[in-house]
């Protein structure tokens, strides 16, 4: 399991063997704040999967859910925080990675 802050808010990151329902390849659940990936899918899917995923995670620990969303708006959000949320993800598929050597 891999944990991170967003807006200081701890999300858990596990890569899972089933999904709740067979045509979902990842899940961030705003109760728990844990963010599902399938194990199963290729490094290529699960790169784009996560990272989906934590936008979704981002969006919920900065409030934005309910906001709308204006083209200015997305613009702003992917200036601040695009770079963040993919490194994250390279931080934790490269965890990954190497967990499944071990």
């Amino acid at each position: 399991m891999n944990k991170i802050k967003i807006n200081n808010i701890t999300v858990s990151v596990d890569f899972v063997e089933n999904t709740e329902f067979d045509y979902i390849l990842g899940s961030f659940y705003q109760k728990t704040d844990r963010i599902v990936v399938l194990k199963s899918l290729n490094s290529d899917q699960k790169k784009m999967v996560l990272i989906h995923e934590l936008t979704h995670a981002f969006v919920w620990c900065y409030g934005l859910y309910n906001s709308k969303i204006t083209e200015e708006s997305m613009c702003d959000f992917v200036a601040c925080y695009s770079e963040l949320i993919i490194n994250y993800a390279n931080k934790i598929l490269a965890k990954e990675k190497n967990n499944e050597k071990n």
